[in-house]
């Protein structure tokens, strides 16, 4: 079936879309991944990551390793997300339904697959998570 111009310039616009989350999510992805090797030095001497119970620092510590476990999680996601953007670029020329919004297309892996726009909120959300357990670590930490 040849498509119209309305359609074609509907896909062309959640192309657009499609790079426009591969922009955004590539540049969060190296932003992650400097956050977790920035983070690996003050983790690896952390008391909730060498075992030391009853360190006063411990409190702290914890709200670390939560943060980096959220930019790595976060991070992971992120990728198995963008090696999934190429089939939904495949899908749009043989859509049955055209005018389906990209964020409602499915993305994962193998049988766990969800909408885009649930995997994005997921990853913005963990990221988040991330920033504000860090802030946690800066606020409880004692200097010194």
């Amino acid at each position: 079936m040849e498509k119209t111009g309305f359609q074609r310039e509907k896909t062309q616009l959640q192309l657009e879309s499609i790079k426009m989350v591969k922009e955004w999510s590539t540049w969060l992805a190296g932003l992650q991944t400097g956050i977790c090797a920035l983070l690996w030095g003050p983790l690896k001497d952390n008391p909730a990551f060498t075992g030391e119970i009853g360190s006063e620092k411990l409190v702290a510590g914890i709200w670390l390793y939560f943060a980096w476990y959220s930019f790595l999680i976060s991070l992971v996601l992120t990728v198995l997300m963008l090696g999934t953007l190429p089939r939904i670029i495949e899908e749009l020329g043989e859509a049955e339904n055209p005018d389906e919004s990209i964020f409602n297309r499915k993305v994962g892996v193998g049988q766990y697959r969800v909408p885009l726009k649930t995997a994005l909120a997921a990853i913005y959300g963990i990221f988040i998570a991330g920033v504000v357990f860090s802030a946690l670590f800066v606020l409880v930490r004692k200097p010194g």
